[in-house]
Parts: C-alpha cells; sequence; structure tokens
C-alpha cells in the first residue's frame, strides 16, 4: 500500500483513508491454522464460538471435512452493510 512506503502499487483510496484516519501496523490471529484464524477475522469471534474446532480437545480444524460457517453466522462485512451503509464489490 502507497501509504505505508510502496511505490508500485498503486492504493488511493487506503492512502486517503490512511491520511485521514487510524493506520493500522500490527495483526494478531486467533489461531496458527488458517480456518479458524479466517473465522475469527470474517465474523470479529473466536474460532471457537464460531464453531470452528475440531470434535478433539484443544484442537482446531484445518479445513478438512464439510466444515465453514454456519450459515446463520453473522459476517463482519453483513454488519457494514446492514448498519453502516458499506458496500461489497461483486
Amino acid at each position: 500500500m502507497g501509504c505505508f512506503g510502496n511505490s508500485t502499487l498503486l492504493t488511493p483510496n487506503i492512502d486517503a483513508l490512511a491520511a485521514t484516519g487510524a493506520r493500522l501496523t500490527q495483526h494478531l490471529v486467533a489461531s496458527p491454522i488458517c480456518t479458524p484464524s479466517r473465522a475469527a477475522l470474517l465474523t470479529a469471534r473466536h474460532a471457537v464460538r464460531s464453531g470452528m474446532t475440531s470434535k478433539y480437545d484443544n484442537t482446531q480444524v484445518m479445513g478438512l471435512g464439510p466444515g465453514g460457517l454456519r450459515l446463520n453466522e453473522i459476517t463482519v462485512a453483513e454488519v457494514l452493510r446492514d448498519d453502516g451503509g458499506y458496500m461489497t464489490g461483486g
């Protein structure tokens, strides 16, 4: 992103947001495994609360099996769309 010094990739909208708002420089993941970490990012909830765990104690899923977010799970994008008026590309 340009706001962090990249001159190759053009990101004018993100650069404008960074100039007038917060610049987030750190991110912590909820899990070292992809599936539960993505679930936490999408829902703003710990992966366990989103059902992204294994049937084995203290084990998290790794994308194996039918898994995935429950259909009734509310994502951050849905909240921003419904309550904040934001639109996603599509």
